[in-house]
């Protein structure tokens, strides 16, 4: 898929920055401002997954997971994230 441009490339930057400093609420709400047909985007599902995990919204973590797992099944790390998922739901 191809790469985010500016200004949403700047909003996921900026979530991410978020994340670091422990801010998902704020994290969130950059993501928001990413335009709607560029929310689907894999990079910006695995940063909302990051989000998720860290309010505990394990259902979105894993729909989330499935996503990604469906649209980039060589990527590891999706895999790793619907296992996660999985896990913290006691669907192991």
């Amino acid at each position: 898929m191809k790469p985010l441009e500016p200004p949403d490339l700047y909003h996921l930057q900026a979530a991410v920055g978020w994340l670091e400093l422990g801010k998902h609420i704020e994290a969130n709400e950059e993501l928001e401002k990413i335009a709607a047909q560029l929310r689907a985007h894999p990079d910006v599902l695995k940063v909302r997954w990051r989000v998720n995990a860290k309010a505990k919204a394990w259902d979105a973590c894993f729909e989330i997971a499935r996503v990604l797992t469906d649209t980039e099944p060589d990527k590891l790390g999706r895999w790793i994230d619907h296992a996660q998922s999985l896990h913290r739901l006691n669907r192991t």
